[in-house]
């Protein structure tokens, strides 16, 4: 996305530049009648503001975040995040790759940025595009590193931490660690409201999962009916396509 906005940028600043550079002390000194001297104290004094303010920034960016006003970038890289979850979601996994490819250093911002603002609606967002992001790369170890941090971010609100829960079970899972991960969406489970039936439904899919790998069959089985109920119930098409599948894995041990 740089070409979109480095001609504008440069054109602008260039323009800038060099009018404060040629033609600003003939004007003051012409128009304005100061001398040179006067003229040249103006831009020393515009040239520092100019840093102090890049300076300021710099350092205030992260606070401004975490009063709710937040960078552009991050919500247009979610934005596009999602989308490529909906492009998984149909069918067109190539076309997410595809986007990932093009988009991956600046994608790679949007965790760091997210856990540095500490805006727990941004995180909220970043946690339900979790499976999107890293499921769709196969980056489970980074995916649990993020989910690590974020336990601490969101300690406080317990149905944020109870997602959180869930998709670090989710990644323990993919990393061969069924016990822990049993433990990790148990324990989210516990925080997720009964109302949120989605996300009680994507517990319940890695809790049958766990219980699949360690190969209580029964007890995976009734977790997979359990939350296939509940993913018909809210018509969440992906996860009952999911469990559908698990529970086929299931029939055939």
């Amino acid at each position: 996305r740089f070409w979109w906005i480095s001609p504008l940028a440069s054109l602008g600043m260039g323009s800038f530049m060099a009018i404060k550079g040629l033609w600003a002390v003939p004007w003051l000194m012409e128009v304005e009648h100061t001398t040179r001297a006067s003229a040249a104290h103006h831009l020393f004094a515009m040239n520092g503001v100019i840093m102090l303010g890049y300076v300021a920034l710099g350092l205030l960016g992260t606070t401004l975040a975490r009063r709710g006003i937040e960078a552009r970038h991050l919500s247009y890289y979610l934005n596009l995040v999602q989308a490529q979850e909906e492009a998984v979601q149909s069918g067109r996994q190539e076309d997410a790759l595809r986007v990932f490819r093009e988009e991956w250093q600046n994608c790679q911002v949007i965790p760091e940025s997210i856990l540095e603002s500490g805006n727990e609606d941004m995180l909220l967002r970043w946690v339900e595009l979790v499976d999107s992001y890293y499921d769709v790369r196969g980056a489970y170890t980074e995916a649990l590193a993020f989910l690590t941090r974020a336990e601490e971010v969101v300690k406080d609100n317990a149905p944020l931490l109870g997602r959180v829960l869930l998709e670090k079970g989710y990644a323990l899972l993919w990393l061969g660690e069924a016990h822990p991960a049993r433990e990790n969406v148990l324990q989210g489970l516990t925080l997720i409201p009964e109302t949120q039936k989605r996300w009680r439904a994507r517990g319940l899919n890695s809790l049958g999962f766990a219980s699949n790998v360690l190969g209580e069959f029964d007890r995976a089985l009734t977790e997979w009916q359990e939350a296939l109920a509940l993913a018909r119930e809210t018509n969440y098409t992906i996860y009952e396509a999911h469990i559908t599948g698990n529970l086929g894995i299931n029939e055939t041990e």
